[in-house]
């Protein structure tokens, strides 16, 4: 669609499309054969093999002296072309199922669907000129539509980043070279926008030594290969050894980077992220909305409304199968039954946005976020420029005690309120890392509030 709409279609890059950037060189190395031409031998495959051997793999950095598979110290990492993509999408991607889901896709489609063509599909799709490819090289690292912007990820608090090369530069990669300090936010989109095609104009080009970017970490360590942008969409930065005894584990610090911030602590909104200098500074400079993901956060969107004005949206449900009730008024979540997606069988969101520009300034109209929710309900919620019980913790003025977490006759917290539901009904949600469940507030009635 981006190809045939280029102008009405925009694609946010994420931390999971970068990282497939690490496919093709984990798997064939740098002159490795295309799967179209199988009868020539890899570097690391033996003419009489009758298993098809991945390029050589040292272990992956994060897994230093952890005694894991991949472990740099162990020479461990699988040597065959099936075993070394499935170690690197189940152990280092993350996507333990990633394997058998592109196997059935492949075979539903009526394609061969070996556990080779599986492989020979990942590294044609991950090439530059594949599909997986073409969409990195189509999308942005940041979108700004009117006062809208998109991110992956979110904005990296400014204060806690430390190294002089990132100091008050809202998350622009070290290894960027220009003397923006503070920009403005459509400078600053441009800028990162416009280094990160320079990354992967280099990916696209691979120019320099044959280096795995995995097994090193950092912007420099295959700048030229796009490896500098496959760093910046990983969530921490390694440090520099501070020993010369290769037992001891690395340490790392996080990297301040949109792709992979989040607006959640542990599962839930952390106002010192979301009311960081960075972010205000971009709330007082056009910007009235952020949309992002990363995170999935139950069934419905969630939005954070931040002080002194601005509202946060994030919008990953990709686990609404597994939100749980505390008393849905429709039998409950509705499960997966089967089905390969976290989505489950009934749930669906989207959030649109409404603006309108006059004479070059632009004015957000709306916000909605509907769809149907893991048990079945469908709602409609324009709540999050029109109510203000929306996009905030329950308070005891319009909940009462119904809008606190209470945990073995504990308060842990406060439900998030994302919804109006109804008449005197809102969707509650609170969460603890990845669990997140629901539950349906009732305001209180007019005389309770008075009193």
């Amino acid at each position: 669609m981006k190809e045939i709409y280029p102008d009405n279609v925009h694609l946010v890059m994420g931390n999971r499309d970068v990282n497939k950037m690490r496919i093709v060189h984990e798997i064939e190395g740098f002159e490795g054969p295309k799967p179209s031409d199988k009868s020539k031998p890899s570097e690391s495959k033996p003419s009489d093999s009758s298993v098809p051997l991945a390029t050589p793999h040292s272990g992956v950095y994060w897994f230093h002296n952890r005694n894991l598979i991949g472990d740099p110290l162990l020479s461990n990492v699988p040597t065959s072309r099936v075993s070394r993509l499935r170690w690197i999408l189940r152990s280092t991607m993350g996507c333990p199922n990633s394997f058998e889901h592109r196997q059935s896709e492949l075979s539903n489609r009526g394609e061969p669907s070996s556990e080779e063509d599986v492989v020979d599909s990942y590294v044609e799709t991950c090439r530059p000129g594949g599909l997986m490819g073409r969409y990195i090289m189509e999308s942005s690292t940041i979108v700004k539509l009117g006062p809208c912007l998109f991110v992956h990820g979110g904005i990296p608090k400014g204060p806690e980043v430390t190294d002089s090369k990132l100091m008050g530069r809202r998350a622009l990669p070290p290894t960027f070279e220009g003397t923006v300090e503070e920009p403005e936010t459509g400078d600053w989109v441009d800028a990162i926008n416009n280094w990160s095609e320079v990354q992967k104009s280099h990916w696209l080009n691979q120019i320099g030594p044959p280096v795995i970017w995995s097994t090193k970490g950092g912007y420099e360590t295959t700048p030229n290969q796009g490896g500098s942008l496959i760093q910046y969409g990983m969530g921490w930065l390694l440090n520099p050894p501070t020993t010369s005894n290769n037992k001891t584990p690395p340490t790392v610090t996080k990297n301040p980077t949109c792709v992979y911030a989040s607006w959640l602590n542990k599962g839930m909104p952390c106002p010192s992220t979301s009311s960081s200098p960075s972010v205000r500074n971009m709330f007082t400079d056009g910007v009235e909305v952020i949309i992002s993901g990363h995170q999935p956060h139950g069934d419905a969107p969630l939005g954070i409304k931040v002080d002194g004005g601005g509202v946060i949206v994030t919008g990953d449900t990709s686990y609404s199968g597994d939100t749980g009730w505390v008393n849905s008024e429709n039998g409950g979540n509705k499960g997966r039954e089967g089905t390969k997606s976290g989505r489950g069988v009934v749930a669906v969101s989207e959030i649109l946005l409404q603006y309108t520009t006059t004479n070059s300034t632009s004015s957000l109209k709306s916000i909605i976020t509907r769809g149907v929710l893991s048990d079945g309900t469908s709602y409609e919620c324009d709540g999050l420029m029109k109510d203000d019980v929306v996009g905030r913790e329950a308070k005891d003025e319009v909940f009462g005690d119904d809008g606190k977490v209470i945990i073995d006759g504990i308060e842990k917290g406060r439900y998030w309120i994302k919804a109006k539901l109804g008449e005197g009904k809102y969707l509650g949600c609170y969460a603890k890392g990845w669990e997140v469940e629901n539950k349906v507030l009732k305001v209180l009635d007019v005389a309770r509030r008075r009193q």
